[in-house]
């Protein structure tokens, strides 16, 4: 009678609190139902060939094309050579290019109308890397091994804000996140979960016994990708610091990104030293101090290396009709970005075709 009652007890609270239930189910069932999936040098990927829906804000249908990547619908790539006369794009970031609203909806998408509007006859193509939770050294890996072989016109870095992910004591951090990342099945190995029967696995009680012992809702690709020390331990600790501390962690991340940045920077210019390159600062509602101080080291950068800057940070307003968190795009917010992003790529597509 006692577990009966603990399962009721478990399944009212979640209805009455709205609560996303964990789901904890076996290794095999999970591989199947994801929507990611393991690769050798990347925490994780899409997969190709599905379409999934994301409702974290109430919204977003999402369409993968056979690449791996969110699919930009009639801008989508299909082939890693483009074809003559098309103008070919790349947005490199996490969630906030990804985007969250429908397909049709998001900034990359949206990019796609506003240059098809703007360049005259070319085609336009544009492939959205943007991957939730991926940080700079992601997306400067991902660059590295997948994207360069899209041969593109033009690339957008939109990036920097999953870094602080990673945030930890000076004493701590690894500019190559060893102290924070942990490959996406590294938590997922053998457990207890793979020979429980199903009818257990359904139980709220049994699946909130389970996360006591450390088994983690498998859906939650933060927690399955980070250390086990560094959620219970570095993280803490860092909170628990000094100001002087806090500052110096911020500052180790802010010149990380900065440091991917070049290199990515590096890895285009090696394949494609014709290529438009557009550095951007990270727009965040709330504008913090520490969002500020990475925004004027890459607009520094920018300026150091002659490469375009876009700047949403000064020029979009700060409210949250633009986004429905700290940075994940509303509709509106979405149609501002690729606004600023297609002025840019226009103006620097001109004055490269004056410069020839």
């Amino acid at each position: 009678m006692g577990l009966i009652a603990g399962e009721v007890v478990c399944r009212i609270h979640d209805r009455m609190l709205g609560n996303r239930a964990p789901i904890i189910v076996d290794f095999s069932t999970f591989a199947e139902k994801a929507w990611f999936e393991p690769h050798p040098y990347l925490v994780y990927v899409f997969k190709p060939n599905i379409s999934f829906v994301k409702d974290k804000f109430d919204r977003g249908h999402f369409q993968i094309n056979s690449f791996g990547f969110r699919s930009t619908l009639e801008f989508d790539v299909h082939d890693l050579e483009p074809a003559p006369n098309t103008f070919r794009v790349a947005v490199l970031g996490g969630s906030t290019t990804m985007g969250v609203n429908d397909n049709d909806e998001v900034w990359p998408y949206l990019l796609g109308e506003y240059l098809r509007g703007s360049i005259g006859k070319q085609r336009v193509e544009i492939l959205n890397e943007g991957t939730m939770g991926y940080t700079s050294l992601d997306n400067l890996i991902d660059l590295s091994i997948r994207i360069v072989d899209f041969d593109c016109d033009c690339y957008v870095l939109y990036l920097g804000i999953n870094d602080y992910l990673a945030e930890a004591p000076p004493d701590v951090f690894r500019t190559d996140h060893a102290h924070f990342r942990r490959t996406l099945w590294e938590n997922l190995h053998f457990s207890l979960v793979e020979i429980l029967p199903p009818p257990f696995l359904r139980s709220k009680l049994v699946q909130r016994l389970l996360l006591l012992f450390g088994i983690q809702d498998r859906r939650d690709l933060l927690k399955n990708t980070n250390t086990q020390i560094f959620r219970s331990s570095h993280r803490m600790r860092l909170l628990q610091g000094t100001r002087e501390e806090q500052a110096a962690a911020k500052k180790a991340v802010r010149d990380s990104v900065v440091r991917n940045v070049a290199s990515m920077v590096g890895v285009i210019r090696a394949h494609r030293p014709d290529a438009i390159i557009v550095l951007s600062s990270f727009y965040h509602v709330g504008n913090p101090q520490y969002i500020q101080e990475l925004n004027q080291a890459l607009q520094a950068f920018a300026q150091k290396t002659n490469i375009a800057f876009a700047n949403p940070a000064e020029t979009l307003p700060h409210n949250k009709s633009m986004a429905f968190d700290y940075g994940h795009f509303t509709p509106k917010g979405d149609r501002e970005m690729a606004n600023v992003f297609g002025a840019v790529i226009v103006r620097e597509r001109e004055k490269a075709l004056l410069a020839k």
